[in-house]
């Protein structure tokens, strides 16, 4: 029979915890990067459309355009917020 004492424990358990798994590591660090890519991306399209608002948009449309430019800006600062 095999006996199990506290020391055999101890250390099977540190060795599980201590086992880096390549792929889950591989992973993670994959899915971290598309998500800063993602928010980068909406963060620059984002502002590329207020920049292109602000410039092309005179007369009537004006007061329309600014109600979509804030609504965008609080997405992007809300894009900030999550990214960080």
């Amino acid at each position: 029979m095999l006996e199990l004492d506290n020391d055999t424990i101890n250390n099977y358990v540190v060795g599980i915890r201590l086992q880096v798994n390549t792929i889950s590591t591989c992973l993670t660090i994959y899915a971290n990067i598309l998500t800063f890519l993602t928010y980068s991306i909406i963060i620059f399209c984002g502002i590329r459309i207020q920049l292109y608002v602000l410039r092309k948009y005179i007369g009537p449309n004006l007061e329309t355009m600014r109600k979509v430019n804030r609504q965008i800006t609080i997405v992007l600062w809300t894009q900030v917020a999550l990214l960080t």
